[in-house]
């Protein structure tokens, strides 16, 4: 048996996204549960549960949020948000933040989050090559760290700017 060596590197903001002509012609969810009542993209990334978890401040929910079509990468999932086909379910923030900063896509729930997702990285490998391993790890995980933070303070502080209605 190969020996296995993995550590965890970072967190990954998710989000849901729709374009502002899908909303504008389908209505806003307004709460997780409002988003069962929508078409939802799912990417492989958001697939492996149809039960989605949310928070706003202490309140935490978990959702149901049944079928959809699912893309490949969740780039493929936000460009069929963008496209107006459904609302991209739990797409990594730091691939959709330029395209909500220019008002290409809305992040729905607005005032709810989504927990982050964790990011390791796992080597099959020899044993005098799992310090490596973990060296390496540790140097991503610091770069993650800093992007993921400043990614975070982002989301927060676009949800409080969408729950006080300004853009």
């Amino acid at each position: 048996m190969i020996p296995t060596g993995s550590r965890p590197v970072s967190l990954l903001p998710l989000v849901c996204v729709a374009s502002p002509g899908y909303l504008a012609e389908h209505g806003t969810p307004e709460s997780p549960e409002a988003l069962t009542e929508h078409t939802l993209i799912f990417s492989e990334l958001s697939s492996y549960s149809r039960r989605f978890t949310f928070s706003r401040g202490a309140e935490t929910i978990s959702v149901p949020l049944g079928t959809g079509p699912v893309r490949r990468t969740p780039r493929q999932a936000i460009c069929g948000a963008q496209a107006g086909a459904g609302i991209a379910i739990g797409v990594p923030y730091c691939i959709t933040k330029d395209l909500i900063r220019e008002g290409k896509l809305i992040p729905v729930p607005s005032d709810w989050l989504m927990p982050p997702l964790q990011v390791s990285v796992t080597v099959h490998a020899l044993q005098h090559s799992k310090y490596l391993l973990f060296y390496l790890a540790e140097e991503i995980r610091k770069r993650f760290e800093a992007i993921s933070s400043e990614e975070q303070k982002a989301l927060e502080k676009l949800a409080e700017k969408v729950k006080h209605g300004k853009k």
